[in-house]
């Protein structure tokens, strides 16, 4: 009996959670009140050293400049409101001690290249003021301007030395075209010499690519898009060529766990194509796969965690929160699963927390 009633509790903790994060992201109707008991987020064992390092800051002038081109929304929803004062609260609400710093979609995708290079800098310049002002709490991932692959170069140096950020964010696709297109060669050459840390983050496909149903496209659109992009890397031997590049996959990847059995059958398929992605990557898909870095962001249920671990190194999983865009009880359930699913050990979780992170971006 009590070991039912924990985990009636356990469930009931975790479905008052779970509706209002829904309400918090207007994904529950206003016509049902939600109590108190609701609304408060479930008991989680906070890490003050935690690294997040799935960040990020919607600075008003970046909100205006991507109003002006056109993106009032995020596939329907809305920027949240930032201000340097959310960051500080932040660390609190949190548990966190340093925050790694990056915009989210839809990046900086728009029609003029010359304008796209401008909100680049100007993103990468206040996250350099950012860092400066918080000093070790905070760190940076830049935004970079893909329509010319000499100015994402030009600015992913000026970013690495001049700014001394931690590292680049791109985004699943740039104006439809993905990571791991050939175009992008040139450049992941650049990203491998520099030894690059490269925050791999979902943005929506072509909007002739949404499917017809009754969904708000960043829902699952987003985790398929992080798919395709590292499908897409996987397929073109970007992660063959180009093995030191540390990229960092989103949302534990989007649905890579769940498929990468699937795409290890590329492995014994007789089709020309398979032959030749062969010869292009002539490890096992799961050892690719692997050399990636997995952060746990609105992602981190029990299954979910074993799934990954059970190709990936434990030292390839990183904290992240998806802060301010995620709602807060989705944030405490995350965590919650991090830190008492039972799936990591005492180890795993503060390797999870920032003992990997630090590692990787060298804070040790």
């Amino acid at each position: 009996m009590t070991t039912q009633n924990s985990f009636m509790d356990r469930f009931a903790i975790t479905r008052r959670s779970f509706v209002a994060g829904l309400a918090a992201l207007g994904y529950v109707s206003s016509s049902r009140s939600v109590t108190a008991s609701e609304t408060k987020p479930p008991i989680t064992e906070r890490s003050g050293k935690r690294i997040d390092i799935h960040h990020h800051i919607v600075p008003e002038s970046y909100v205006k400049a991507m109003n002006a081109a056109g993106y009032g929304t995020i596939g329907g929803v809305p920027f949240p409101k930032w201000t340097p004062d959310t960051l500080e609260h932040s660390f609190d609400v949190l548990g966190i001690s340093k925050a790694i710093l990056s915009i989210s979609a839809p990046g900086i995708a728009v029609p003029d290249a010359g304008r796209e290079k401008e909100i680049a800098r100007e993103v990468n310049e206040y996250c350099a003021t950012l860092m400066k002002d918080y000093g070790d709490k905070v760190g940076a991932f830049a935004t970079i301007p893909m329509a010319d692959m000499n100015a994402a170069i030009s600015e992913t140096g000026y970013a690495l030395d001049d700014l001394a950020l931690n590292g680049i964010c791109l985004f699943s696709n740039h104006n439809g075209r993905y990571l791991g297109d050939p175009e992008l060669d040139e450049f992941m050459d650049y990203l491998n010499r520099r030894k690059a840390i490269v925050f791999i983050h979902p943005t929506l496909p072509l909007k002739e690519m949404w499917p017809n149903v009754s969904l708000d496209p960043p829902l699952v659109e987003f985790v398929f898009e992080t798919t395709r992009a590292i499908s897409n890397m996987l397929y073109n031997g970007v992660l063959e060529r180009y093995r030191d590049i540390r990229f960092i996959a989103a949302h534990l990847g989007g649905t890579i766990p769940f498929v990468s059995w699937r795409m290890g059958l590329f492995e014994h398929s007789s089709r020309k194509e398979m032959v030749a992605f062969r010869e292009r990557c002539p490890r096992p898909v799961e050892e690719y796969l692997a050399q990636l870095y997995y952060e746990v962001a609105v992602s981190c249920s029990p299954g979910n965690l074993q799934n990954v671990l059970s190709f990936v190194p434990d030292d390839h999983l990183l904290f992240g929160s998806d802060y301010p865009f995620a709602a807060q009880s989705f944030i405490d359930m995350n965590s919650a699963n991090v830190a008492g699913s039972g799936v990591l050990n005492a180890a795993q979780i503060e390797k999870v927390n920032h003992l990997n992170a630090e590692a990787l971006f060298g804070l040790a």
